[in-house]
């Protein structure tokens, strides 16, 4: 299929060789089109997702997942529901958040490695 020059559709191929379309106005939020290209519903798709951003209106929110278990982020959510977590100052649990954002942005969702026997 050709490419439609219609404004603000943008063309994306994912990392395991797939074609996914976006609608997006100059460097604001985009809309990821899930209907396939060329149909009718993937043009009132666009149509629909065009009108709601030149509104101003953002695209839904994903909703969070929960870290998988065995991950840093899952053993982080695990302290702070902890009753430790919470018999700590204000500041000091200020002060360990500011630490463990950064180090699981670069943790990211990896698995533990470490194996299990003591």
């Amino acid at each position: 299929m050709h490419r439609p020059s219609w404004p603000g559709l943008q063309r994306h191929k994912t990392r395991h060789g797939k074609t996914v379309w976006y609608v997006r106005l100059d460097r604001g939020p985009r809309r990821r089109l899930t209907a396939t290209p060329g149909t009718q519903e993937w043009r009132a798709e666009y149509e629909a997702a065009y009108t709601r951003l030149l509104k101003g209106e953002t695209p839904e929110e994903t909703p969070d997942k929960k870290p998988g278990k065995d991950t840093l982020n899952w053993l982080w959510a695990q302290y702070c529901r902890a009753p430790e977590w919470t018999q700590l100052s204000l500041a000091t649990r200020r002060q360990r958040e500011n630490i463990m954002k950064h180090v699981l942005v670069g943790a990211g969702r990896s698995r533990s490695t470490r194996s299990r026997a003591s």
